[in-house]
């Protein structure tokens, strides 16, 4: 389970994924931090380790200098290590997106006996979780089937998003070491100075070259299974499931 939870593999040993273990306030809290320790806050633990070790090391020890050099120049050493303001700004994303799910989870469903015959505290443990699952590790601790439809593509939204956030910070945060060493014709840049237009550009660059995948696979499989999604005897096979579980894919 903890190998699923961080390496973003999907398995789990019981039919149902973890909805046996939604009242398990604590194993959801836990597996929920890994989820996102193994994920989209990644780098912003990577570099909160970096710093507690550089902060404990003493001035004398060699590391010292090589833990200082990392903070100063995260993108020289690893891809996925950012200066201090960009993961700030990650980290305040990540928060708010999952902030928000949690929040539509508990409330949308108030009066849904599948998350209300919760009690508070381990309703919002397996919300947590839920949020963080469904970005991060293709785990469940409700049936999706049965929360508020707006729930649903709450999710599939942000399962969609998800990666976004390190994206938009890997592209905004390249200084000029990790340009090619060649001579090439020069693209029309973004305005890094207006911040705005500087990450809605990198948005839209993202947003036009994955969407054609989920268009495609939707696509293929509305062709080879039209006869199912135009039977009304099994309306669980339609459209929005599809395009939830492409997405996911």
């Amino acid at each position: 389970m903890y190998s699923t939870m961080v390496d973003n593999l999907g398995l789990t040993l019981t039919p149902d994924s973890m909805v046996t273990f939604q009242d398990a306030q604590w194993p959801m809290i836990f597996l929920s931090f890994l989820a996102f320790a193994g994920n989209t806050c990644y780098p912003c633990l990577l570099r909160f380790v970096i710093w507690v070790m550089y902060k404990l090391t003493p001035q004398e020890s060699a590391m010292k200098a090589s833990l200082q050099f990392l903070l100063r120049h995260p993108r020289r050493c690893y891809t996925l290590l950012f200066p201090s303001r960009p993961t700030w700004i990650l980290f305040g994303i990540l928060f708010a997106l999952n902030f928000i799910d949690v929040l539509l989870i508990i409330v949308l469903d108030l009066h849904n006996p599948v998350v209300s015959s919760l009690p508070a505290g381990p309703r919002v443990a397996a919300a947590i979780f839920q949020a963080a699952s469904s970005r991060h590790t293709g785990t469940a601790s409700f049936n999706l089937a049965d929360v508020h439809p707006a729930v649903q593509f709450s999710l599939l939204v942000m399962m969609y998003i998800s990666i976004y956030p390190i994206a938009i910070a890997v592209r905004a945060s390249n200084t000029y070491e990790e340009k090619a060493l060649g001579v090439y014709s020069a693209d029309p840049d973004p305005d890094e100075e207006n911040g705005a237009s500087y990450v809605m550009r990198h948005v839209q660059n993202q947003l036009s070259f994955d969407l054609w995948y989920i268009f495609l696979g939707v696509f293929c499989i509305t062709i080879a299974e039209a006869g199912k999604i135009t039977d009304d005897k099994d309306p669980a096979f339609a459209m929005f499931p599809i395009f939830f579980e492409v997405v996911s894919a």
